[in-house]
């Protein structure tokens, strides 16, 4: 029988994080929460109407959860959405003065995405990102 290898642990406290280490749980599941809102419904109806707004108001509290940080971090994030696939009346919906917010910061990226020649775009999202 083989004895399986230890995994180190690095002690707390003993690890630096920078703005581009791994995102905080709370970061992570309010862009999960974001993205299923920003997803279309595969029903119809009243189930499909019911299944939106759960989604808007998980995103609403998750959105509640975040520190300050975490929520600049979020804001980029719904940002770049924007500027790549016109979530605005989804955002809308979700918080009006948070809409705005992105919108805000979207239409400099927008503009910036707009002056790389096609080619380039995908690497200029990478290197904004």
């Amino acid at each position: 029988m083989q004895s399986s290898p230890i995994v180190p642990y690095p002690a707390p406290g003993s690890v630096r994080r920078d703005d581009h280490a791994l995102p905080d749980i709370a970061l992570r599941r309010a862009q999960r929460a974001f993205a299923a809102a920003f997803e279309r419904p595969r029903t119809h109806g009243f189930s499909a109407a019911l299944h939106a707004a759960r989604q808007r108001r998980l995103a609403r509290r998750s959105l509640s959860a975040l520190s300050a940080d975490e929520r600049q971090r979020l804001l980029r994030w719904l940002a770049w959405q924007q500027v790549t696939a016109s979530v605005r009346p989804i955002l809308a919906r979700i918080d009006d003065e948070l809409a705005a917010r992105i919108d805000a910061l979207a239409r400099p990226l927008a503009a910036r995405l707009a002056g790389l020649p096609p080619a380039s775009r995908i690497d200029g999202l990478r290197a904004a990102g």
